[in-house]
């Protein structure tokens, strides 16, 4: 079977190529795995209504929770450490995932889907980068979910099931080979829907890629803030026409 990588014009919304809209949300939940303070990462993208659920919650997979909605996602932290003695076990994940070896972390993500749907009587949905991108398509898989997954790690051997399993899982990468944009972690092709995005750092791998504009993203306020301009000092909304204006009063600059 031939795969094809779709490059999506985001002004048309196709179920199953990637959409911005989800493309930047879960890259929040992706990104906030990584960070130490989650709650203000939160906050840093107008995203109020959720919060992380501390009791469930591992160094590796963060669980946050929308009151308002009830929505659940699983957000799985990436590789930070390459240290085969590191007490984050990414090293051995990775192992796992290069030679398909059985994985002790996806075992762990298993428990804490399982903990979860207890919980909130469901199971959440999956998103995470690199290596957690991985994870959260195995999750997925197994219990035909929902992932968004960023760069996800692709191992040489490509399971075919991926190409066909039922569950949605939008795959977004920045490899854009015709461009000279190469991520080796996810340049395998490995699912069926998968979105090539352009880059906005240097490093072609990172979670950054994926990440809204913080001082335009509209979040939760995408009502009655649409339209409107985030100011990242004040943490206010203000429109577009009097944005730069704001930029100079003193009460923004005191």
């Amino acid at each position: 079977m031939k795969l094809k990588v779709y490059t999506v014009n985001y002004s048309k919304k196709k179920r199953g190529r990637g959409s911005k809209k989800n493309q930047e949300k879960y890259s929040i939940f992706a990104a906030a795995a990584y960070a130490k303070d989650k709650r203000g990462y939160l906050d840093k993208y107008n995203m109020k209504s959720w919060k992380v659920d501390k009791d469930l919650s591992k160094s590796w997979g963060t669980v946050f929770v929308n009151d308002k909605t009830g929505e659940v996602v699983l957000g799985g932290r990436g590789t930070t450490s390459w240290n085969p003695f590191s007490k984050t076990g990414d090293f051995w994940a990775n192992f796992s995932i290069a030679t398909g070896f059985p994985s002790s972390r996806m075992k762990k993500y298993d428990k804490l889907n399982n903990q979860i749907n207890k919980k909130y009587g469901k199971n959440p949905v999956y998103t995470g980068h690199s290596q957690a991108g991985f994870m959260a398509a195995r999750l997925a898989k197994k219990n035909n979910g929902t992932a968004y997954v960023y760069n996800s790690a692709s191992p040489p051997k490509t399971d075919p099931l991926d190409l066909l399993m039922k569950n949605h899982i939008e795959s977004y990468t920045t490899n854009k080979i015709s461009k000279g944009k190469v991520d080796v972690v996810s340049l395998i092709p490995k699912y069926k829907d998968r979105t090539s995005v352009d880059t906005k750092v240097k490093d072609t791998h990172s979670i950054a890629n994926f990440l809204p504009d913080a001082s335009t993203y509209v979040g939760e306020g995408r009502g009655k803030n649409k339209g409107k301009i985030r100011c990242k000092k004040c943490k206010k909304w203000y429109a577009k026409s009097y944005y730069q204006t704001h930029l100079k009063t003193k009460s923004h600059n005191k």
